[in-house]
Order: C-alpha cells, then structure tokens, then sequence
C-alpha cells in the first residue's frame, strides 16, 4: 500500500521553483525587466516557461542547467499558470518551454533543440562573449608586457578550445575593462617552461609594471571562487564611479 501511494505522489509531483533547493531564479511579469531585461547588456539569459503540472524531471535537468552555469549566466523560470499573458506575449503557447536571451542588439529566440542538459548548456556557453586571446609561443611576451596596469590572468590547459568558464571571466563587465586573460595550450612549450606550469588546468596571474608578479591560483576550479580570485586584483568599478553633489 506504501509503494503504491508513494507512486500516486511521485505521479502528482508538482514544479515548484524554492529558492532554498533550487539554482534556478523564479521571475514573474511583475520582475521580468528589472532581473533579466536590464542586464541584456551585460549578461546571457534563459528562461524556462513552464505550468507546475509539467513533468518534474525536465525542471530537475533545467536546475543542472543553471548549477552548471552558475554565475555564468542568468538561468530564470517562470509559472504561466500564475502569469498567463506574458507567457503568451513570448510565445509560449505548450510548456515547457525555453527562451534564450544573448546580449543586446540580438534579439531573444526559443529553444529548439533536445530537452537535455548538455544541449542547452552548450547553447548557453555559445552566447557568451570572448575577450581572451589565444596565445602562442611568440605572442606571449608582447601580451605579459602590454598594459602594464592591467593584470594578465592565464589559463594553462590541456584542451583545444576556450573554456566557458574563461570566456565568463573576460566577458564580465568590470573584468573586460580592468584584466586582459589569456589561454594557453599544453603544447605551448615554452610559455609553458617559462612559467613553471606543472598541471593543467592552471589559472596564473601576471601583474606589476614590468610583470614581475606572478601567482598561481591555489582554489576550487569553480567559477565563483576563480571569480573572487580575479577579483582581489580589478579595479572595481573602474570608470563607473559617481560622486554625489556633496562628493569629492
């Protein structure tokens, strides 16, 4: 009898967005602009239309999604049961549904691919945008060298192409500004050899005048806490400073 009433309830579950359990930001009409919409300069977004009798386990992928991304990139959900005419103004006409929204000028468009996490997650990190330059053997002196203000922060890797998570960095608004990144393959030898790179991945940093600063990044390998890392060394803020009537 246990069994089959944990079946029943298992048949009934229902999609309700927690902030305590889940990755995913719930937004409503009400809060569209101001969570999403006035950050579309500056940050990719996805939103998940759904209707809370949708099944459970597509909304428990779409939260891996946004672990996955997290920090990354706006991961969002909205009820169309409780908000029904923006649902419909975005064309969600069946749930579950997804809307992609990459930086401004281009314009938002639904999710058509599989309903499976790495499908969406690639197409996410597709929207990101790259400021890291791939550096070889030749252009990296030039590169420590150059804005001797700006921090150069390095990654060491044994893949082939820039990870999501680096272009995150470069891509975040104060970073792009104040820290130059870099992304170096193992087969780079001797920037590899010059700076006594032992593993891979390895996040670096170069600073000072005359790039007589280094250190190797000791953390988790995860987005936020490279990002606090990075961020020890920003200008914070820099060029959005405003000063009262009152201020200096």
């Amino acid at each position: 009898m246990l069994r089959v009433i944990g079946i029943a309830s298992l048949a009934y579950a229902k999609i309700e967005i927690r902030a305590m359990d889940h990755d995913v930001q719930e937004v409503t009409q009400k809060n569209f602009d101001s969570v999403v919409s006035k950050f579309r300069d500056s940050q990719i977004a996805s939103v998940f239309f759904f209707k809370p009798n949708d099944k459970e386990e597509t909304f428990t992928m779409y939260n891996e999604v946004a672990k996955e991304l997290k920090g990354m990139a706006k991961i969002t959900g909205i009820n169309c049961e409780a908000w029904p005419a923006f649902c419909k103004d975005h064309g969600a006409d069946e749930t579950p549904m997804i809307k992609l929204f990459p930086l401004n000028p281009m314009p938002a468009y639904k999710y058509a691919g599989d309903m499976k996490k790495e499908k969406i997650v690639k197409a996410l990190s597709k929207m990101i945008p790259n400021f890291v330059t791939d550096l070889t053997a030749d252009a990296a002196d030039n590169f420590l060298v150059s804005d001797p203000s700006k921090p150069k922060v390095l990654l060491f890797s044994d893949k082939e192409k820039i990870p999501t998570i680096l272009k995150a960095l470069s891509s975040d608004s104060v970073f792009k500004r104040s820290i130059k990144f870099g992304f170096v393959k193992k087969s780079e030898e001797a920037v590899v050899k010059k700076l006594k790179i032992k593993k891979f991945p390895t996040f670096f940093i170069v600073r000072g005048s005359k790039s007589e600063i280094r250190e190797e990044y000791k953390g988790d390998m995860d987005f936020r806490s490279i990002h606090q890392w990075v961020n020890l060394y920003s200008e914070s803020g820099m060029g959005d400073k405003v000063s009262s009537s009152g201020g200096a």
